[in-house]
């Protein structure tokens, strides 16, 4: 949380049902303008709790790796997904990081984790 409350990046987040097919979810940069850098983030509105949350979790990592960056164009963005992570073959666009990945991974078992305990009996 430290890294997105960086004084010059503004997260937007955004349920929609706009996205690709193939997406739950998508990190954009939108633009550089007053010293700020704004972010938006889709979350595919039709996800379950637990999948949003994940998918959220991923998501808000890519926010900081442009945080932690000085990337304030698309171009830059690019290049920043390029130099941490890959394209996302058949995917116009597209770029995903392990550390996003990873970061969705450790939501997702939490989330079951916690689902789980609530369910054992004393």
């Amino acid at each position: 949380m430290r890294e997105l409350q960086a004084p010059e990046l503004i997260v937007h987040l955004a349920t929609t049902t706009s996205l690709p097919a193939s997406a739950a979810g998508a990190a954009r940069f939108v633009t550089r303008t007053g010293g700020y850098r704004y972010v938006r983030i889709d979350l595919d509105r039709s996800l379950l709790p637990h999948t949003r949350a994940a998918i959220l979790g991923h998501e808000l990592q890519h926010a900081c790796e442009i945080a932690r960056s000085s990337a304030a164009s698309v171009e830059a963005i690019r290049a920043l997904f390029l130099a941490i992570g890959e394209l996302v073959r058949g995917a116009n666009d597209t770029y995903e990081t392990p550390a996003a990945a990873h970061t969705a991974r450790l939501v997702w078992r939490e989330l079951r984790s916690r689902n789980a305990s609530r369910h054992e009996s004393p």
